[in-house]
């Protein structure tokens, strides 16, 4: 029993000085070129999903997808997300490369968003911590981040006046 706790005790103390040491010591890879730490990726995907969905708006979103909401959301679009997230299929800018973790790509023709708009409102709104991800909370008004919400879930049917835009 004396091992036990002698081992629970050692365990205790020494696997978060260890992990202090690891941080403190400058051994974590902080540059956006490093490789991801053990399990970062994991966590932060765990950790992000679990808060949109405690957080997201639920049911319907206040606005409908018509064609109006639709082109607004992908002026939006172009105005503030395609530096990052690119065109529809096309690359983002270069510097988008030298953001970590790399931006995802909203549009494509091939890949179809299966995110509630709740959850790119969300997003949207809120941003994302330790990302490039801004809040767009003070930037945009409340209906301009449902109108890019509703626009990046109906990416695939968008109305040819909002797809000439995103291409």
């Amino acid at each position: 029993m004396k091992g036990f706790l002698f081992g629970l005790v050692i365990g205790v103390i020494a696997v978060p000085v260890i992990f202090f040491c690891y941080f403190y010591l400058g051994l974590a890879p902080v540059a956006t070129d490093s490789p991801s730490m053990p399990f970062e990726r994991y966590l932060a995907r765990v950790a992000l999903r679990a808060r949109i969905d405690r957080e997201m708006p639920k049911g319907d979103p206040p606005m409908q997808a018509t064609d109006e909401n639709l082109i607004g959301g992908a002026k939006i679009y172009m105005q503030s997300c395609i530096g990052c997230h690119g065109k529809m299929d096309e690359k983002p800018d270069p510097f988008a490369k030298g953001l970590f973790p790399h931006p995802p790509r909203l549009l494509s023709s091939t890949r179809t968003i299966k995110v509630p708009p709740g959850a790119i409102y969300w997003v949207v709104t809120n941003g994302v911590r330790l990302s490039a991800m801004p809040s767009f909370r003070d930037m945009l008004t409340d209906q301009e981040r449902w109108q890019v919400s509703l626009m990046l879930a109906n990416a695939q049917k968008l109305p040819d006046a909002a797809q000439g835009l995103v291409k």
